[in-house]
C-alpha cells in the first residue's frame, strides 16, 4: 500500500467512524453520563469487535480474490451497492439525542463488553468492511504489511476519533445535542459512502 493510499484510507476511515451510528452515539452517551476516562474500556471493547470483523473481512476477500473471480467480482458490487445505500440512508437518517441512548454500567470489564458486543452484534460493520476494503487494497497480492498496516491504521483512526468524542462530551454536552451538528456528520459520512461505492462500482 503506498504512503497516498494509506492516507485516503485513513481520512475515509475518519469520515465514517466519526458520523453518528451505534457506537459514536453510545460513546458520546456514555461521555455524557460518566466521564471521559471510564468511556474508554467501551472503546477498547469497540475497536476490539472492529478488529475481528476488519481481519475476517480480510482474509474472506483475500482468499476470494485468489480462488473464485466470478464470486469475488459478485461481492465487490454487492458491497458497492451496499454502500451507496447506506449513505443514502445517512444522508437522510434523523437525528437522536445521544442522552436517549442506553450506556450502561461505568464499571471497566462491563464498559469493555459492552463495547465489543455492540460491534459484533451489529451485522452491518461485517458488511460495510466487505464493500470498503476492495477500494484500497489489492486483494490478489495481499502481503502481511499491509494487513498490518490496515488494521492499525484502522485501529488508530478508531480510537482516537472516539476518544475524541468521550472527551468532547464530557464537556460540551450541548453541542452533540445539536440536530445541526449530528446532521453534518451524518452528511459528510454519507458522501464519502456513496462516493467510495461509486468507485468500487467502476473499478476493474
Amino acid at each position: 500500500m503506498s504512503v497516498e493510499t494509506a492516507i485516503t484510507f485513513a481520512l475515509a476511515c475518519f469520515v465514517v467512524m466519526a458520523s453518528p451510528g451505534p457506537g459514536m452515539m453510545a460513546t458520546i452517551g456514555r461521555g455524557m453520563t460518566h466521564g471521559f476516562w471510564p468511556t474508554q474500556y467501551f472503546i477498547f471493547g469497540i475497536a476490539l469487535g472492529d478488529l475481528i470483523f476488519l481481519l475476517g473481512a480480510i482474509f474472506g476477500l483475500a482468499a476470494l480474490a485468489s480462488q473464485f473471480e466470478m464470486a469475488f467480482t459478485l461481492i465487490r458490487w454487492i458491497g458497492a451497492a451496499y454502500l451507496i445505500y447506506l449513505g443514502i440512508k445517512t444522508w437522510t437518517a434523523q437525528t437522536v439525542d445521544p442522552l436517549d441512548v442506553r450506556v450502561g454500567s461505568p464499571n471497566p470489564i462491563a464498559g469493555f463488553l459492552g463495547g465489543l458486543f455492540l460491534t459484533l452484534g451489529n451485522p452491518k460493520a461485517i458488511l460495510f468492511c466487505l464493500g470498503f476494503l476492495p477500494v484500497f487494497i489489492n486483494l490478489k497480492n495481499l502481503a502481511a504489511s499491509d494487513i498490518v498496516l490496515v488494521a492499525s491504521i484502522d485501529l488508530a483512526v478508531l480510537i482516537l476519533t472516539m476518544a475524541g468524542y468521550a472527551l468532547l462530551s464530557s464537556k460540551a454536552r450541548l453541542m452533540f445535542r445539536s440536530p445541526r451538528t449530528l446532521a453534518f456528520f451524518n452528511r459528510s459520512a454519507g458522501t464519502v459512502m456513496i462516493g467510495t461505492g461509486l468507485v468500487l462500482a467502476t473499478r476493474n
